[in-house]
């Protein structure tokens, strides 16, 4: 569902491209937007709105630990008002998140296929209020992740996700995921690991599907090797670019031993938050390249 067509969008939209994405705080806007999605979501599934709220509630105190979230008597009225003042940015996001996936816990129960459609629409549209804020935060595959690159997201990120959503990319998708995790929580060094975990499982699930010898202990470098070797990528392609081997094999490979694997010795240096990002994009991009040059899934 496109958002409505409005003066006001029509003329940010001529002053040019939105603001660079920012992470420090969620406007009262978004936020009332997001609960009214999540209202219209709660009417679609035909679901009490009292009891909605209150499974939110119970979730948030708990995360939170704390007694109740505001001073209200209805549970709907306590989350609203929590969700509207609270000024913790990551547990909005954490609502968000958690609102996201009631929704798409409703998609999954709804019994008619309209339904389950304008149920999709409504997690859609809390992506495109959150993208159209400039917000660099995007529900995908049942996570909150952060955004860096728009275009990045949509032609590196998004693809990788769909590619290891197949089950027998499990573990590659997890620690995929994590990475994200670990990049959302600042963790810069844990998700320059995990994105080289997810590069060699994915590698490894290829490997295993296609019986490569000798695949099940080797590192990154010699699983890069099998790849070339037994032709995942033709050799017409390897010669055309050039660049292609260098980039896998001292890119992800190379960035985790300098900065996020191997230990923390005296010479080691703490990842940036751009380092991070450029892994991400890498390791998803590489992803993409080496499961669709494979036949899986």
């Amino acid at each position: 569902m496109s958002l409505p067509n409005t003066f006001s969008r029509r003329k940010r939209e001529a002053k040019g491209s939105l603001d660079p994405f920012t992470y420090s705080n969620i406007p009262i806007k978004v936020r009332n937007q997001i609960l009214q999605i999540f209202d219209e979501a709660i009417a679609i599934a035909e679901k009490s709105q009292e009891s909605a709220y209150q499974s939110m509630s119970d979730f948030m105190r708990k995360e939170l630990g704390v007694e109740r979230l505001a001073v209200a008597y209805y549970r709907h009225e306590e989350f609203c008002k929590w969700f509207r003042s609270c000024s913790d940015t990551d547990s909005v996001v954490d609502a968000v998140e958690l609102v996201c996936r009631m929704i798409s816990i409703y998609k999954e129960q709804a019994s008619y296929v309209n339904s389950r459609e304008s149920l999709k629409e409504c997690i859609t549209e809390i992506n495109d209020r959150l993208f159209e804020a400039s917000l660099g935060f995007q529900y995908e595959s049942g996570d909150i992740i952060q955004t860096d690159s728009k275009f990045l997201h949509t032609e590196a990120v998004l693809p990788a996700i769909h590619l290891l959503a197949d089950a027998a990319f499990k573990s590659a998708n997890d620690e995929f995921m994590s990475a994200h995790k670990a990049f959302r929580e600042a963790d810069y060094d844990g998700a320059i690991v995990e994105c080289c975990k997810a590069l060699e499982s994915t590698l490894k699930v290829i490997a295993a599907d296609r019986k490569w010898a000798g695949y099940e202990t080797a590192p990154l470098k010699k699983l890069l090797q099998l790849a070339f070797d037994n032709e995942l990528i033709p050799r017409f392609l390897e010669s055309e670019f050039s660049g292609l081997r260098s980039i896998l094999e001292s890119g992800v490979g190379t960035v985790r031993n300098k900065a996020g694997g191997h230990g923390a010795g005296e010479k080691s240096s703490p990842a940036t938050r751009h380092l991070a990002a450029f892994q991400l994009h890498q390791t998803a991009a590489a992803i993409v390249l080496l499961v669709e040059a494979s036949s899986l899934p």
